[in-house]
This record gives structure tokens, C-alpha cells and sequence, in this order.
């Protein structure tokens, strides 16, 4: 018989052993609302987890690529000891960089090609290219050197830091898992309350994801990951539900998304201000409670084997969970595509249509052909038609 825990998808790898697919259904639903949100002017921006709360899709994909790190590097750094474990996370660094820079080469043409061709200088401001324009040298090293950032290309690099992380991370966590989650809130508060942060030129506040604060939300969902593998259940208790519940709620209305309806305009009940700093950047803790009130409430209300993550839309996002990386890089492209589009063909009915279908229709494809070919190649290398893929998607970095 399964567990308790299993029966009430509590466990990271469901009741069968075979990967919880919530968790690639869930990181695939924050790449979609990415798409959807880096591609200004989308009017379904007003139905993204950003518009019903005060977190965003950044959030869920950083405290689920905390989790997923654990169950796809936890077998190396056991087997092969810290030297191991940490040669395979610089391979899989050493990914993330290349593949950051090709975005940031393949956007930048984009953008630099629809400013000329349509003469207009909005194109380089959209993600501040124009230090490639007086300095090109300067703007080329320090791209390379991650000191300067395109706009809406600022989570690959910061997922690279997070994953230079882990390593000292889980040898804190396999000393106390108390001792490391204090650690991580001591770098959060330095970020919060001493300014801490990265460089970044030209800009001098520093990374726009900060990751000395972003850091603490991996680092939970990571602890989450080794509490679960160790036997833990997620707690139930009745307050605790009542609590969480209560901030989701709280975080509804003041986001208030009723106000983009005609005539509800004036009706905001808690004015965002009201609350004081409530910085993405830092991850405020108003940020920070809001994720994680809304992914416990998930976990509790959503098994492992609900029905409904078997039907064909949730197997969509399932793939696109499963190939995130590649999936973000198709979809970062293509928001920058239906950025151009709707700039200069409007934001009518039409458009918004055929940018956001083309778009998922694309992203779709994309992780359909991904999970086909890298069940292929299990097949062909003798191994289960299954786990070594989902393994290697699990440390997928994206936004």
C-alpha cells in the first residue's frame, strides 16, 4: 500500500518512484506566464499568477529549481563525494553560460534589426542595447563577464549563481538543515537590510535578481527537497492552512485584479504603496511569504496523481517543465518577436491572437520534440525510457 504522503502527492516522486510531475507542470506554467508577461502589451498579462498575488511566475520557477536540484544532483554528490557532485554542476554551469550568451547574441540581432528596419530607436531602449552602440567592446566583455545584463534577460544568470551555490549549500544541509536554512536568511538579510548585491554597469544598484536574496527561496525549496527525501511530510496543520490561505487571500486584494474591468477601477481595497518596500529585487518578505504560502496550499490541494495532470494541455506544460531551459530560450525569443509585432502591427484582437497562439503553439512543439528526442536516446543507451531525461531536466535553469 503507498504511503500517507504518497497517496497525498507529498512525496517528490509520487507513489509509483516515477518523477512527480507537478513539478514540471508547475515550472511549465511559470514559462508560459514568462512568455506571456516579457511580451509587453499582452492582454493576457492581466490573467498570470502576477495579476492574483503579490509573487510572480519568477518565484514559483526558483523555489521549484531549488527543489528539483536536490533530486537531480543529490545521487552524484552521494556517490561521487563533494569533488563529484561539483564537477557535475560546473558541466551543467558551464550550459547555462553558453546558452545565455547565444540568447543574449540572437535577441540582440533581433532587436538591432528592427530598430533599423523600422526606424525606431524604442528596440534598443526595450532592453537597454545602446551601450553596444558608443561602447561596443566595453558592452561585449562585460556581457561576458555577466556585468552587464540585456533587460528581460537577467534569470539565466542569475540561476547560474544559484547553482554555483548549491554545492556548499548541500554540505550544510547535510550537517543541520536548520544550520543551512539560517545561513541562506543571513545572506537574505544583508541583501534587505546592508544592500548587498552583484555589480552591474551601466546601472549601479547592482543584479536586477539580486542573488543574495533570491538565493534564500532556492535554498528552501532545495531543504524542502532533502526534508522529503528523509522521510518528512509536508505538515497539515489546521492553522497553518488557515494561515497560508489568509495571506493568498490577503494577496488578492490588494493586487486587486478586478480593477482592469470597466467601472471597477476605483475599487482597489489596499493600495500596494500602503505596504512599504516591496522590492522584486530584493525579494521582499512580502514577495517571499506570498510564494510560499501559495505553493503549500498547492501541495496540499493537488495530488501527485490527480486525473487531470494526465489530460493533454497539462501534458504540454508537463514537457515544457521537463525542458525548461530550452523551452525558456524559445520562449524569450519569441516574446521578443511578438514585441515587434504588436509595436508595429497594434494590439488588436488579431495580434494578440496570433502572438500568444503562435507562441505556445511553438513552445509546445519545441518540448514535444525535446522529451521525443531525449526519450530516443534512452532507448537507444539501454536505459529506462523515463528517468535519465527527466533527470537531466530537473536542473534546467530559466526564468
Amino acid at each position: 500500500m503507498p504511503s500517507k504522503e504518497a497517496e497525498a502527492g507529498l512525496s517528490p516522486t509520487g507513489q509509483t518512484g516515477m518523477r512527480d510531475v507537478r513539478l514540471d507542470f508547475f515550472r511549465g506554467l511559470a514559462l508560459l506566464c514568462i512568455f506571456i508577461d516579457h511580451t509587453p502589451g499582452n492582454i493576457l498579462g492581466f490573467v498570470t499568477v502576477r495579476a492574483y498575488g503579490l509573487s510572480d511566475a519568477a518565484e514559483m520557477f526558483v523555489l521549484i529549481a531549488g527543489y528539483t536540484a536536490v533530486l537531480a544532483y543529490s545521487r552524484a554528490f552521494e556517490r561521487d563525494g563533494m569533488l563529484g557532485g561539483s564537477g557535475r554542476i560546473g558541466r551543467r554551469l558551464r550550459d547555462l553560460y553558453a546558452a545565455h550568451l547565444l540568447l543574449t547574441v540572437v535577441c540582440a540581432i533581433l532587436l538591432a534589426l528592427a530598430a533599423q528596419w523600422f526606424e525606431n530607436p524604442l528596440y534598443y531602449e526595450h532592453v537597454n542595447l545602446t551601450p553596444y552602440a558608443y561602447d561596443p567592446l566595453g558592452a561585449i566583455w562585460r556581457t561576458l563577464a555577466l556585468y552587464y545584463q540585456l533587460g528581460y534577460l537577467n534569470i539565466l544568470p542569475l540561476y547560474i549563481v544559484l547553482l554555483a551555490w548549491f554545492p556548499l549549500l548541500w554540505w550544510l544541509m547535510q550537517r543541520h538543515l536548520g544550520s543551512a536554512l539560517a545561513a541562506s536568511a543571513i545572506l537574505w538579510l544583508s541583501a534587505n537590510v546592508l544592500g548587498a548585491n552583484l555589480p552591474s554597469w551601466p546601472e549601479l544598484y547592482g543584479w536586477y535578481f539580486n542573488p543574495f536574496a533570491w538565493q534564500l527561496l532556492f535554498s528552501i525549496g532545495a531543504i524542502a527537497a532533502v526534508h522529503t527525501q528523509r522521510g518528512g511530510a509536508l505538515p497539515r496543520m489546521p492553522w497553518l492552512v488557515a494561515l497560508a490561505a489568509a495571506y493568498a487571500v490577503f494577496g488578492f486584494i490588494v493586487a486587486a485584479p478586478w480593477i482592469h474591468i470597466d467601472g471597477l477601477e476605483g475599487t482597489r481595497f489596499i493600495h500596494s504603496d500602503s505596504l512599504g518596500p516591496n522590492s522584486k529585487s530584493r525579494l521582499s518578505l512580502w514577495r517571499l511569504t506570498h510564494v510560499l504560502s501559495m505553493a503549500y496550499l498547492v501541495a496540499l490541494a493537488v495530488p501527485a496523481t490527480a486525473r487531470w495532470l494526465r489530460a493533454p494541455a497539462a501534458q504540454v506544460l508537463i514537457n515544457c517543465g521537463r525542458n525548461s531551459l530550452d523551452v525558456f530560450c524559445v520562449g524569450t525569443v519569441l516574446s521578443f518577436v511578438g514585441f515587434v509585432v504588436m509595436l508595429e502591427g497594434g494590439r488588436t484582437f488579431e495580434y494578440q491572437l496570433a502572438v500568444n497562439g503562435l507562441g505556445f503553439a511553438l513552445m509546445g512543439s519545441a518540448a514535444w520534440w525535446l522529451s521525443q528526442r531525449k526519450g530516443r536516446l534512452a532507448v537507444t543507451a539501454g536505459q529506462s525510457a523515463v528517468a535519465e531525461p527527466s533527470v537531466r531536466s530537473d536542473d534546467a535553469g530559466t526564468r
